[in-house]
């Protein structure tokens, strides 16, 4: 009779033990799904301050027709600020190229950079070089006119032969493989009267065409860093003229 009440008392022990451990994990869940919504309550309170905040120093207009001379005196001085950090947006979005080979022997970005070794060594100028290393930075936004896209960023930055360089780039490269898709690889002839021809033609065969080099060992960005914040310091062919302000 007393190892049955034993028995028993043990049983409801463990039973007793059993709801406890239930009842203190429950009572945690809901203390961090509290502590959460109060984590989440706070992140959107300082959120909606430093909108309001923002908000209070820009100006009023609902229309660039409202807007007066002391409001862009305001705007441009942001301007300046936001242009000051071109390069690393363009570098940044260079890197989303690492990676994407697209069926090529080699990624987007070792193209690029290939591509840019192969005029340096060759002892293009800075100017070039960069020509070189954002030639197909276009890839991702713009598959079917990449050669546009890189040549409008760099259009304020360039002279007029390495921009029509990178512009036509894509068309020069057709020479080389065009015909396998029964397209026609001489569609370069079209501009043979260019002052530019020559130019984009020797870019073509002297380092974009040969920098699918999957042997090579895989090259850094960082090299090239310095060179491309030199080269987008300071727009040669805009209708703004940030020295004026």
């Amino acid at each position: 009779m007393t190892n049955i009440v034993r028995k028993d008392h043990f049983h409801l022990s463990w039973i007793y033990v059993f709801q406890l451990m239930c009842f203190n994990l429950r009572f945690i869940q809901i203390t961090n799904h509290l502590n959460k919504m109060k984590t989440k309550s706070e992140q959107t309170t300082l959120m909606n301050n430093e909108e309001k905040t923002l908000k209070t120093d820009l100006p009023n207009f609902k229309s660039l027709s409202e807007s007066s001379k002391e409001d862009w005196e305001e705007i441009i001085a942001k301007q300046k600020v936001h242009f000051k950090t071109l390069p690393d947006r363009i570098l940044n979005h260079l890197k989303m190229l690492d990676g994407d080979y697209a069926g090529f022997p080699v990624d987007r970005l070792q193209h690029s950079l290939q591509t840019a070794e192969l005029a340096a060594i060759d002892g293009r100028d800075e100017e070039y070089i960069v020509c070189a290393l954002l030639h197909d930075i276009g890839d991702n936004l713009g598959p079917v006119n990449h050669p546009d896209i890189a040549a409008a960023i760099l259009h304020p930055f360039v002279s007029e032969a390495n921009h029509w360089m990178v512009k036509h780039h894509g068309i020069f490269q057709g020479y080389n493989f065009f015909h396998h898709l029964g397209m026609d690889r001489n569609m370069r002839e079209t501009y043979r009267k260019s002052p530019y021809f020559d130019h984009t033609a020797e870019f073509i065969a002297k380092y974009d065409d040969i920098a699918f080099d999957s042997d090579k060992p895989k090259l850094g960005l960082e090299e090239f860093e310095p060179m491309v914040r030199r080269v987008l310091k300071e727009p040669k062919n805009t209708i703004y003229n940030f020295k004026r302000y």
